[in-house]
Order: structure tokens, then sequence, then C-alpha cells
């Protein structure tokens, strides 16, 4: 449920914000429909197949009366999703500045939000331990996305007639590293606030 509350606000923020600012409107709908493709296998896939973790029978249980959602949960999740929507727009404006064509612009955001969904899939997988340790934590769904998400960019960026419906151009080596660097600034940033916000454990307790 995090993940679903985070995930929509830059893709809310980019829909809102060039009516807002009178820029070019980046994304319609068939560019929501397209990031839904990829949020819903997440959330009905790669989450419901991940391992419990080794200290799950060591944490205290669920308060009784403690909401479903509860507003540490809710403020979590719009925390991620405001620092990716916050990274997202620095790009947009970089972009913006450097006098990208419209179609570019377009392009190489909807493939930075895609990276920093990714991003927003590894911050979630586990609160009480780190990425680098759920990198470890085998999960075929996760790894059948991935691949998906691969092919489904490759085909997008190189079929013509796929481009011209999204009103995509092609994007050169700096784009993909600018891409990759704003997921990762999403993916470390949220990283280093999880000690912070939720009290993580000594790795030994992780371990199995």
């Amino acid at each position: 449920m995090a993940f679903i509350f985070a995930v929509h606000v830059p893709i809310a923020g980019f829909a809102l914000m060039p009516l807002l600012l009178g820029l070019p409107i980046l994304f319609g709908p068939i560019h929501i429909a397209l990031l839904e493709m990829v949020i819903d296998p997440v959330c009905a896939f790669v989450f419901e197949a991940e391992e419990e973790e080794p200290n799950i029978m060591t944490r205290p249980p669920r308060a009784p009366d403690e909401r479903l959602f509860s507003w540490t949960m809710i403020a979590w999740s719009i925390f991620q999703g405001a620092t990716a929507f916050a990274i997202l727009s620095g790009i947009y404006a970089f972009a913006l500045w450097q006098g990208f064509a419209e179609s570019h612009v377009r392009t190489l955001v909807f493939f930075t939000l895609v990276a920093a969904i990714l991003s927003l899939i590894f911050v979630n997988r586990s609160y009480a331990a780190s990425v680098i340790w759920a990198l470890g934590r085998k999960n075929k769904a996760l790894l059948y996305v991935l691949l998906s998400l691969v092919v489904m960019s490759f085909l997008m960026l190189s079929v013509p007639m796929t481009t011209t419906l999204l009103k995509f151009s092609s994007l050169n080596a700096s784009d993909f590293f600018l891409a990759f660097a704003g997921s990762v600034g999403v993916l470390l940033f949220l990283e280093a606030m999880k000690p912070v916000l939720f009290r993580q454990p000594p790795r030994k307790t992780i371990d199995p």
C-alpha cells in the first residue's frame, strides 16, 4: 500500500504541474495507462512473491486498534513520492533549460519516472533491511517484471509506429545516464532516510 500511494504522487504531479504553470503537457491518458501496466504487476506479483524476513517472528505484534492506513504509512508514502517528484522535476527543468524538443522532454521524463518506480519497488521491499541485503532475496516475479520493462522500453523507443503514437523521440547515452542518475538518487536518499524514520535494527538481527 505504501508503494501504491508513493508511486502515484509523481504521476499526479506531472499531470497537474504543466497545467498550473502553463508548460507543455507531458503525459496523456495512454502514458498513464502504460505506467499503470508497470504498477499493477508489481503490486499483484512482485510484492506478493516476497519472502518473509528472518526476524519476522521476533517483532512485536501489530496493535489490534491500529488503523489499516496509518498516518505513519501515509506520511512515508507521500514523502517517497514527493522525493521522486522533486528529482524528476529537476530533470524536467533541466531539459527545458537545455531547450529540448517537447517530444524529447516527454521521453526523458517518462523513462526517468519508470526508473524511479523501480527504485520505489526496492525501497518498499523491506523497511527493516538495507537495499543491499534485500537484493540478495530471491524474487522471480521481480526478475520477470524487470525483463518485461526492458523489452517494453526497447519496443517503445525502436518501433516507429509506437514512438509516433506516444509522441516520443530517441534518447542518447547522456539521457539514459540522467534517467539512471535520477532513479539512483531517489533510491539512495530514501534508503538513507529508513534508519532515521524506522530505526533500522543492526544487520546481524536480520541475517539468516
